[in-house]
């Protein structure tokens, strides 16, 4: 496709659309570029972007990034040889963020009332003329968290 006729393609399509366009032809080159390069390297690795020679590729890991920076010049010499990347000068290489996992929780310890909560507690469910939180409270004052346990 010619570049006016794409910059007029561009011009009357919706904002929507030429992203989709992009991301068609972003999907297309990942699926060139892993049919060139040697899966061991090219696994996981997604075309970001295409602009005037210069490739940018996200990789997903720091080891696949290191690999591709040593193999640089010869993956330019092989991705050349397809027509739609006979203009590449440059490969950019991205290293795709990964958020750390968070930390695992431990399970929280049943918290265990003191005897003097205890007492206030059952002393405040007699007071109270409210029947149902009155039995609510002396249950959670006599509860005991051992038993409750499988």
């Amino acid at each position: 496709m010619s570049s006016v006729r794409h910059t007029q393609q561009v011009l009357h399509s919706s904002p929507l659309q030429v992203l989709l366009a992009q991301a068609a032809e972003y999907a297309a080159l990942t699926d060139l570029v892993r049919a060139t390069i040697d899966p061991r390297l090219s696994a996981g690795v997604n075309v970001v972007g295409w602009q005037e020679g210069s490739l940018s590729l996200l990789c997903p890991d720091s080891t696949r990034l290191s690999q591709w920076r040593y193999a640089r010049r010869a993956c330019i010499a092989q991705l050349r040889c397809q027509p739609r990347l006979a203009t590449l000068t440059e490969l950019r290489l991205l290293l795709a963020h990964t958020p750390p996992s968070p930390p695992a929780r431990a399970k929280a310890q049943p918290r265990q009332l003191s005897p003097a909560t205890r007492r206030l507690l059952m002393t405040a469910a007699k007071s109270l003329e409210d029947r149902e939180l009155s039995l609510a409270l002396g249950e959670l004052a006599s509860r005991d968290p051992d038993q409750e346990k499988p």
